[in-house]
């Protein structure tokens, strides 16, 4: 699904970096890298800390989780 809703035009950057995430959580890294290069293609100075900031998550563990995600491509 977060894939899906990436690919509508006009998604926001931080769409992509959802799945990014996902794909990390779920082992897909080559899907969760091409979409990181898409994030940087359209927002170069992308961070986990803007997504985080967008994306409140409440529970620790699960930011931890997505935190360490988004670090691994490098944002």
């Amino acid at each position: 699904m977060a894939e899906r809703s990436a690919l509508t035009p006009g998604a926001h950057y931080l769409v992509s970096m959802i799945v990014v995430s996902f794909a990390t959580l779920a082992g897909q890294t080559e899907r969760a890298e091409r979409w990181a290069k898409d994030v940087r293609s359209r927002r170069a100075d992308a961070t986990r800390q803007m997504f985080l900031e967008a994306f409140p998550f409440k529970d620790p563990q699960w930011r931890a989780r997505i935190d360490a995600s988004l670090d691994a491509h490098g944002f």
